[in-house]
């Protein structure tokens, strides 16, 4: 069993619709880094968020939304991506995620369709865990 007060570098790429979410619960024990994304400009969110997983290489990416795809599509070796909702099929052009993924996703998502989420987990042959 994991040992969850372990302090973990994170780097969180949770942009959408301009909407900053509130990562002092994310902080508690661990190191967030943040790096501010272009909304407009998706390449140049891929380069800075790779600089920034390059500079700090954290122990697990997490991303959001568009911050989803974002993370879908930097190199990240072996490191465990945590993705809510993530907008893959508009931005970027990866289709699957490694093992070690984990989604999150609600079917009251008014954004992103949960139909997304669940083909990802298809075409990346990974277990669905729950339905709640």
């Amino acid at each position: 069993m994991r040992n969850l007060s372990v302090h973990r570098k994170l780097v969180a790429i949770c942009r959408n619709l301009g909407v900053i979410p509130d990562y002092s619960r994310l902080q508690a024990g661990h190191t967030v880094f943040n790096p501010a994304l272009p909304d407009e400009d998706f390449e140049e969110a891929l380069r800075i968020a790779q600089a920034e997983f390059d500079q700090h290489q954290p122990d697990v990416v997490v991303g959001s939304f568009r911050g989803g795809a974002v993370a879908m599509n930097i190199k990240t070796g072996d490191k465990p991506l945590v993705l809510l909702c993530p907008a893959w099929k508009k931005w970027g052009t990866a289709t699957t995620i490694k093992p070690n993924s984990t989604i999150l996703h609600s079917r009251a998502d008014d954004v992103v369709p949960f139909e997304y989420s669940e083909e990802l987990i298809r075409n990346s042959s990974l277990p669905r865990i729950s339905d709640n």
